[in-house]
């Protein structure tokens, strides 16, 4: 493909290092801008242009005025489908008129159900996303359970620039020789949320275990660092006690990003656990693809998103991870001490694996897809099929969902024909009068009337808002210019004749309403209305003459042939 395309990515309070490499790789074919939030594990490390916008305490995740930044591109991406950032990102493709992509890390259910604020936001993004990027099997299965469609989904494999965690035997001293660990000793690292008792308790039971099955020299060489911070620390530091294992485990209970490269180069076994916490988010384990890269030897549940990202890796699989089971494998990596080389070598290996590279080419793949399609003729035909739908009158029900797609392509009609842009604002105007918000609706209109002054739907309109305001002179004028326009309008004929029949002028409203009926059928409205007028006036000779004439055309129908009886019978 000739043409750069440029791809605005809001990744709000996303930090993952994997994804900005993934966007500086495609950087080398298109133009990249990313959009993060401040405040959020200090600012973004690439070299790609990034714009900052200030967390603002009332409205978390609200990035103010994103609008303006994203005008201009020919595709917007967000980063995960609960993000109200996404939502705006969301918005702001629909009424600009640019594809909108999301890419979707989370995979539990249910973590939302009683957060009707982000279900909306997420009802909203599974219904007019263009593209979704699932980052693992279970996202994917997720986006499809909630709705969407297969062909809407793209998996991109797991992909992380591990040139940073690569081993380095000067890390590893530098990291042992500040937390006081032998460099003969073999470190097992087990990196968890502290606030489940359970899970690490059952990771330190085969640490426990797995001592058995060694000697005693070997045993004295082996340490175990737990990584992490949570309520039940200070349990798991009594536990650890009572198994005697105290003076071989170490507690790091604190935000291991700023040295996690030398700590990884320190680790020679990791242990990735089970996530319990069914209600909540479950996090992502990037630290494990950091520590393939550094040539760790991991074992991680079989069937976890670990081992997923980690399929084209050398990892340890555990189907039961009951402490018994976690227990041989690591008496078996314990004894199985690797070697400066195998350990660079499985780097590698990793390295090749999770290069960016495989992601970006996934991505442009389907960018340069879309891309070959015209997207403002794609999306002209949808605005006009929705100012088609918006022809007839709309309901309170719906009125709210229509105000909030006026108002999404509001921005991309003023792009289009004037007549276009007209009937927008005029069925914006329609949904405020459903609403109930007459003094929007008639600024509205009068905005429409500005773009189009045929526009007989907002003559329309203005006409009924000043009939009901009782200006009579001015529903005339409006209904009339109407007319004017389309003389066969029918709410517009109706309009005239409920105006003359409320100035009490007989004549002039049977003749309105008289012409309604004529383009209405003598099943509109407009019929029953003529008959009420002429029940009004049961003196005025024309009444009854306007009632049979009305009959020598429509039939004997049964409301007509009443009032003309009742009509007899006064005179």
């Amino acid at each position: 493909m000739s043409r750069t395309l440029k791809i605005k990515v809001v990744v709000g309070s996303c930090r993952e290092p994997a994804l900005i490499h993934m966007w500086e790789a495609i950087s080398a074919f298109h133009v990249v801008e990313v959009y993060a939030l401040d405040g959020y594990e200090g600012p973004l490390q690439t070299n790609l242009p990034v714009t900052m916008f200030p967390i603002i305490p009332e409205m978390p995740g609200f990035m103010r005025d994103l609008d303006r930044f994203l005008s201009g591109a020919d595709h917007i991406i967000a980063v995960e489908t609960s993000r109200l950032y996404s939502f705006q990102a969301l918005r702001a493709a629909r009424k600009l008129g640019i594809k909108f992509s999301c890419i979707a890390h989370e995979y539990s259910p249910f973590v939302y159900e009683k957060y009707a604020n982000i279900r909306a936001i997420q009802h909203d993004i599974y219904q007019h996303t263009d593209h979704f990027f699932a980052s693992s099997r279970r996202a994917q299965q997720l986006l499809q359970m909630e709705g969407v469609r297969t062909d809407r989904v793209t998996k991109i494999p797991a992909c992380f620039a591990g040139a940073e965690f690569t081993f380095s035997e000067i890390r590893r001293e530098k990291f042992r020789k500040y937390v006081d660990i032998p460099p003969e000793s073999i470190l097992v690292t087990l990196k968890s949320d502290l606030n489940e008792l359970e899970p690490v308790l059952t990771m330190i039971q085969a640490f426990r275990l797995s001592l058995n099955r060694l000697s005693q020299s070997e045993r004295r060489n082996v340490r175990l660092m737990i990584c992490g911070d949570g309520h039940e620390l200070t349990k798991l530091k009594y536990e650890v006690a009572d198994m005697g294992l105290g003076s071989q485990t170490m507690f790091l209970a604190q935000d291991t990003t700023p040295f996690l490269a030398d700590l990884l180069a320190a680790t020679d076994v990791m242990i990735e656990g089970r996530w319990t916490r069914k209600l909540d988010p479950e996090p992502l384990p990037w630290h494990a693809l950091a520590a393939a890269c550094s040539g760790v030897q991991i074992v991680v549940p079989r069937g976890s998103i670990a081992e997923e990202w980690l399929s084209g890796v050398e990892v340890r699989k555990i189907d039961d991870f009951s402490s018994m089971d976690l227990a041989f494998e690591l008496a078996s990596l314990i004894a199985d001490r690797p070697s400066t080389a195998s350990r660079l070598g499985a780097a590698s290996i990793a390295a090749a694996v999770l290069s960016p590279q495989a992601s970006a080419d996934k991505f442009l793949e389907v960018l340069v897809r879309e891309s070959k399609q015209d997207e403002k003729i794609t999306r002209r035909g949808g605005l006009t099929s929705f100012i088609k739908t918006c022809q007839v009158p709309i309901t309170y029900k719906d009125a709210r969902d229509v105000l909030m797609q006026c108002e999404e392509l509001r921005e991309f009609a003023s792009t289009c024909e004037l007549e276009h842009y007209s009937e927008i604002l005029r069925i914006r105007g329609d949904a405020l009068v459903a609403l109930a918000r007459a003094d929007e609706a008639i600024f509205s209109f009068e905005e429409s009337l500005k773009a189009n002054q045929s526009n007989f739907h907002a003559l329309r309109g203005l006409g009924y808002l000043a009939w009901h305001g009782h200006s009579h002179e001015d529903a005339l004028s409006f209904f009339k210019r109407g007319l004017a326009v389309n003389p066969n309008d029918y709410p517009c004929l109706v309009g005239v004749g409920l105006v003359y029949r409320r100035l009490k002028m007989f004549e002039e409203s049977v003749f309105w309403l008289h012409k309604a009926i004529a383009v209405g059928g003598p099943d509109s409205p407009s019929l029953s209305l003529l008959v009420q007028a002429c029940l009004e006036n049961p003196d005025a000779p024309e009444a009854l003459y306007a009632l049979k004439a009305l009959r020598e055309s429509v039939g004997d129908l049964p409301n007509l042939v009443t009032a003309i009886g009742k009509l007899e019978s006064h005179q």
